[in-house]
Order: structure tokens, then sequence, then C-alpha cells
């Protein structure tokens, strides 16, 4: 297994990228600089779904342990011939995507439930 990181800057945040290479797929990892607070997780997870319904290729992830969102593709590349430009325009693609959608999820994932009651108000 081989490994390579990078980092790209979005509109809104930095956009770190792993790439793991094995003996069946290309794993492109996109860690963005941004965390949901625990108290948060269910409204991240929902709208994380909502996006990712919509996506053609990979998925955006809320890891439970430290609140982190990530967006994540597998590209499976046995019998495949993948070019260095074919590789360079799915990076290119792939760093898009996050940084399409990643002012939406910093909002979503700074978003703080607010206590109503009065007495604190």
């Amino acid at each position: 297994m081989t490994s390579f990181a990078t980092r790209f800057m979005g509109d809104d945040l930095p956009i770190d990228l792993n790439i793991i290479i094995d003996d069946l797929a290309l794993h492109f990892i996109a860690h963005l600089d941004l965390r949901a607070s625990p108290d948060n997780f269910n409204n991240v997870a929902w709208n994380l779904n909502c996006i990712n319904k919509k996506m053609v290729f990979g998925a955006f992830y809320l890891d439970p342990d430290d609140g982190m969102i990530s967006f994540e593709y597998g590209l499976p590349y046995v019998e495949a011939d993948l070019s260095p430009k074919f590789l360079m325009s799915f990076i290119r693609i792939f760093v898009q995507i996050v940084d399409e959608h990643d002012g939406e999820l910093k909002q979503i994932a700074e978003k703080v439930t607010r206590n109503n009651d009065t007495m604190y108000g």
C-alpha cells in the first residue's frame, strides 16, 4: 500500500487530500478543516445524507469519534489503464466537488442547538 498527501485551498476551507493505493483501488479521502459538535451530530448526519443523495460519486462522512467531516471515494482500477492525465483530471474534479460543498458543510457543522428556555434567554 502506498499513500500520498497534499493540500488544496478551497473557497471556504483548506482541503487535505490523501490518496491511498492498494492492489484493487485508489482511495481518495479529503479531510475538511471543520468539526461538528457532538450535540449537532444528528443534524449534520441528516444533512450529509441529503447532500450525498445528489452526488454522482463519492460521499461525505461524519466521523462519530471526533466530529470531523470527510469526502471519500474508492476508484477500482484492476484491469484499467489509468493515465496521469486521467488521474490529474479526477483529482481536480474531486477537489472541485468538495470545494462546492465546503461552505454549506461549514454552516451545517457550526450550527449550535440553542436553549429556547426563556429563563436563559
